[in-house]
């Protein structure tokens, strides 16, 4: 396993995720299953180094919006924007293939795989180590790979091919147990750090949908939670200040729009510090007595745009709208 490491790897050597991004909880499973193929794909292959926030915004987002959030996820890694190609997402791709076709024995894709997501993460190891039947004291079938002297151990435990990370039993390299783990968890956290200096921050709001349906009326409010290090200010006459934009669609499911709605709030702080709540929220009320019998049927859907005007950051969102 040879591979020809270039500068633009040198200062991502430590860019691991043991994990793919696990948030948990079944509204992110229903979310994952309503993606696209081609979405799915994409969100498959990146979960290496997908950040908790990127997971969230991208199953949040209206199936339209999810190529923008593409070019965009590349964008904010590209470590040099002036070039036309950018050279982390074309590497990351060539090692998903390289991948495939070294560790293609386990009866799933090569990246799919423990050893090919430390490959496509790692690169190739400075030295690899193979311990066939027999070489191991528990008779396990064991691959060692050293990035410098950081160790990466993988157990076949039944010898028939298939390997899995091993991060707790590194049998002669106990004594090293604790620098390994604390090593593997300041990797995994720095594989999920976008490229600093280039491209756009990450802007993302929480939102909920709180209604009540009577005979004749549909009532409630809409909920927008943004948290205050999310937002751009721009400085004004000694002033840290922005106007944040919210656009709501209700649309029927024949289709047509039900409901509209625009407002924009003002934000202003005197030394741009984040205010003790952390959070700026906004609530909108709505009573949608003559568009009830429309709302009855299934399929309602109703959308958010948020635009922040100090720097045009601009974020869609959707929700069903169903009782």
């Amino acid at each position: 396993m040879k591979e020809k490491t270039g500068p633009i790897f040198l200062k991502t050597i430590y860019l691991i995720c043991f994990t793919a991004v696990l948030l948990g909880g079944c509204s992110q499973i229903k979310l994952e299953k309503k993606l696209g193929p081609n979405d799915a794909e994409f969100y498959s292959k990146v979960r290496y180094i997908m950040t908790r926030a990127e997971v969230k915004v991208f199953l949040e987002l209206p199936s339209e919006e999810r190529e923008r959030f593409k070019r965009e996820f590349w964008k904010r890694r590209d470590p040099d924007p002036d070039t036309e190609e950018n050279e982390i997402e074309r590497d990351y791709y060539n090692r998903i293939e390289e991948a495939n076709s070294l560790f293609r024995t386990e009866g799933k894709e090569g990246w799919l795989t423990d050893r090919g997501r430390i490959f496509i993460l790692f690169g190739s190891p400075l030295d690899r180590i193979q311990f066939p039947q027999g070489g191991d004291p528990y008779n396990r079938c064991r691959e060692i790979w050293y990035y410098g002297n950081f160790p990466v151990v993988f157990i076949d435990s039944s010898c028939t091919g298939i390997y899995e990370l091993n991060t707790y039993d590194l049998t002669s390299l106990s004594s090293n147990n604790l620098i390994y783990m604390h090593l593997l968890n300041r990797a995994q956290i720095d594989a999920q750090k976008e490229s600093s200096g280039t491209g756009t921050g990450l802007f993302d709001f929480s939102w909920k949908v709180k209604k009540k349906a009577a005979a004749d009326r549909v009532t409630g409010e809409v909920l927008v939670s943004i948290p205050y290090r999310m937002i751009w200010l721009k400085e004004s006459e000694g002033r840290m200040q922005t106007t944040l934009s919210v656009e709501l669609e209700l649309v029927g499911g024949d289709g047509r729009i039900v409901w509209r709605h625009s407002q924009s709030y003002g934000l202003e702080m005197a030394d741009g510090s984040i205010p003790k709540e952390k959070n700026f929220q906004i609530t909108i009320p709505f009573d949608l007595a003559s568009e009830s019998e429309k709302l009855q049927q299934k399929g309602n859907r109703i959308f958010i745009i948020l635009t922040n005007t100090a720097d045009g950051s601009t974020l869609k969102k959707v929700l069903d709208f169903n009782f």
